[in-house]
C-alpha cells in the first residue's frame, strides 16, 4: 500500500495534524494531505457520519412511538 492509499483511509477519521504527529517521517504537506483527501477529510466525514446516525435514530424513535401507540390502541379496544 502506498502513502496515498494510507492517507486516503486514515484521513477520514484523523486530521492531519494527528496524522503528522504520529507519522513525521512521511512529511507530507497540508496542501498533499487535502489534495490526496479530495474532500472526504475526518470533519466531513464525522458530520456525514452523525448526519446518518441522526437520522437512523429519528426512524427508530418513531418506530417505537408507533409501537407504542399501537399497544395503547390495542388495550382500549379489548377493554371495552
Amino acid at each position: 500500500m502506498d502513502y496515498q492509499d494510507l492517507i486516503g483511509l486514515v484521513g477520514q477519521y484523523m486530521t492531519y495534524e494527528d496524522f503528522t504527529k504520529h507519522n513525521s517521517e512521511l512529511n507530507i504537506d497540508r496542501n498533499e494531505w487535502y489534495r490526496i483527501m479530495n474532500g472526504n477529510t475526518y470533519r466531513n466525514n464525522k458530520a456525514d457520519l452523525k448526519d446518518s446516525y441522526i437520522k437512523e435514530f429519528e426512524r427508530d424513535w418513531a418506530d417505537q412511538v408507533q409501537l407504542a401507540i399501537g399497544l395503547i390502541t390495542n388495550n382500549e379496544k379489548t377493554s371495552d
